[in-house]
């Protein structure tokens, strides 16, 4: 199928230097909150480990080097009808973050003219200005209803409607471990995260991007099945929509997540996760008896919104 692209320097590109507290200073920001919420917790500056490896599985080694969040489109594009013209092809990104090559990992809505169907992607690539050097993402697509993971070929360099993207060189680094454990608090685990990062720096602005592992438990998770002919013009009928499952770890998840919108219509926080069979859009867990994460995060020095919507959709982000 022929797909007509866009060229993420042929848009609208609003730019954004980070605030950057040390990685100690955000470790303690982030455990007082973690334990109101969590049976078990620990929290601490470490040297990334090598996650190419199992349970992580990534494209790259490490989070580091030329540290850079990027938030394209929206789902302003999914609603209340498609856009389907919004195609972004990511080649381009490492002229946009002025380096070679770029290790991107996160989450957006899939390249539907390649799997013939609305999808969600998952994120997790070396790309260049002329491919992709790893085809290690996933899209995740439902087949007679059932969830379905498969490798996305490097001839796929894009994704559509919209994307939340850590990019960086994968170089190892230091970085911030967070393991946790039994759930007691009513707040999931990325916005545990977020809102303490919040509470304890009001006027920063801190991205953070990274990946976590859900080692075991359940977390509720959506697929969004192929486009809907209907509008879609409020949560209820966007939640009709969307596909939910209970899926068990071990799932990886790789995503963003900002502490504060400085007036950008940014998506506060995005993961997807991909595992031998199952993946999708991640919310919480289900089984805060059971549930247990461990996920390493770095800091984003410069934000990229990319292609912000005309108008802001007040649903549809979670």
């Amino acid at each position: 199928m022929n797909v007509n692209t866009l060229n993420l320097l042929n848009l609208q590109i609003e730019k954004k230097t980070l605030d950057i507290p040390s990685l100690e200073d955000l470790s303690a920001a982030l455990l007082p909150k973690l334990c109101e919420n969590y049976d078990e917790v620990c929290v601490e500056v470490v040297d990334c480990p090598d996650l190419t490896q199992s349970p992580f599985n990534l494209a790259a080694k490490g989070l580091s080097g030329n540290e850079t969040i990027l938030d394209i489109g929206g789902p302003a594009f999914l609603l209340p009808l498609v856009k389907k013209d919004k195609i972004y092809d990511l080649r381009p990104l490492p002229k946009l973050v002025n380096d070679k090559e770029c290790f991107v990992i996160g989450a957006g809505a899939g390249p539907w003219p390649y799997a013939e169907t609305n999808c969600e992607i998952v994120w997790n690539s070396i790309v260049t200005e002329e491919k992709i050097l790893k085809a290690s993402s996933r899209l995740v697509k439902l087949s007679n209803g059932v969830p379905q993971v498969e490798i996305i070929p490097d001839k796929i360099p894009y994704c559509c409607l919209m994307a939340n993207v850590f990019s960086s060189r994968g170089e190892p680094g230091k970085v911030i471990k967070v393991y946790c454990k039994n759930r007691i608090g009513k707040s999931e685990f990325i916005a545990t995260l977020r809102e303490a990062l919040a509470n304890k720096f009001p006027d920063k602005i801190i991205g953070m991007g990274g990946v976590f592992v859900v080692l075991q438990g359940k977390v509720k998770q959506h697929i969004m099945q192929d486009f809907s002919k209907e509008p879609l013009i409020s949560d209820e009928d966007l939640n009709n929509w969307l596909r939910f499952f209970d899926m068990s770890g071990p799932l990886t998840a790789v995503g963003t997540f900002v502490s504060k919108d400085p007036g950008l219509d940014l998506r506060m926080q995005h993961f997807h996760s991909f595992g031998e069979v199952e993946g999708g859009h991640y919310h919480h867990d289900v089984t805060p008896n059971e549930i247990e994460y461990l996920a390493y995060f770095s800091c984003g020095k410069i934000l990229y919104r990319v292609d912000r919507p005309e108008v802001a959709t007040k649903f549809g982000a979670d």
